[in-house]
């Protein structure tokens, strides 16, 4: 978080909110199957799709080993068309604002003993459904 204080007043402010970390971010990844996928049924857009795609999965191979793409900003729209796709929990969340190793970071309290929730916390995500939300949007542009 680039302004923790900034951060900790949204949490306070009693707004709405839907915090997806990287516990459901992570699992909104497509490997070379779906990507390939994409790129057959999606016309100029999904070809478009998976050129993009392949440097990005070439560097986190480099980093992780692992061959995929991981399309952490995807995550809030999926869930704006079919909250669904992820699974979220009622949770009191704080930004610490005073940790010397953890400034800045979110501390998530689930039982809220004492305080009351001020936001929605994503825990998880459908991996299947955000691939079919996806390759149902690929298939618009045949």
């Amino acid at each position: 978080v680039a302004d923790p204080e900034a951060a900790q007043i949204v949490l306070q402010s009693g707004l709405r909110i839907v915090m997806c970390g990287l516990e459901a971010t992570q699992k909104a990844y497509f490997i070379k199957d779906d990507l390939e996928m994409f790129r057959l049924i999606g016309g100029s857009v999904g070809r478009f799709y998976y050129d993009m795609t392949q440097d990005y999965i070439s560097a986190q191979e480099k980093l992780s080993g692992e061959r995929r793409a991981v399309i952490h900003d995807s995550v809030p729209t999926a869930w704006l068309m079919n909250p669904s796709v992820l699974k979220a929990k009622a949770c009191h969340v704080e930004v610490d604002l005073n940790g010397q190793y953890t400034r800045a970071c979110t501390v998530t309290d689930e039982i809220c003993a004492g305080v009351k929730p001020n936001a929605m916390v994503a825990f998880d995500l459908n991996r299947d459904m955000f691939v079919k939300m996806h390759i149902d949007a690929f298939k618009q542009y045949r």
